[in-house]
């Protein structure tokens, strides 16, 4: 399957809830990514002003390395779960989606 045939016909197609649900996700998948970039960034800047208050400095970069790697993993989650649920839609609406059987075991 091409992630760009299944975007665009769940966009096109899908239901305004879902893809509205699909856009808020996409959102917040930037928002994770920027953070898992920048702040490092952030934090190397800090670094260089370690001289001036060195535990004060070296602490806040410390926070920073670790909420770079905590935005690192929720962007990996988020990004994942986009995937999937768009992944999903698509089986929707081409009519691929596995149906369980009705009645179960005996």
């Amino acid at each position: 399957m091409d992630y760009e045939v299944a975007r665009a016909l769940v966009f096109q197609k899908g239901a305004e809830d879902a893809v509205e649900e699909l856009r808020f996700g996409r959102h917040i998948i930037r928002l994770a990514r920027s953070s898992c970039l920048q702040l490092p960034l952030i934090a190397a800047g800090l670094l260089l002003y370690v001289e001036r208050a060195p535990l004060t400095v070296s602490t806040a970069a410390a926070l920073l390395f670790a909420l770079a790697v905590a935005s690192f993993f929720q962007w990996l989650s988020r990004y994942r779960s986009y995937n999937r649920r768009l992944l999903a839609l698509y089986l929707l609406l081409t009519d691929r989606m596995p149906v369980p059987e009705a009645g179960g075991e005996n």
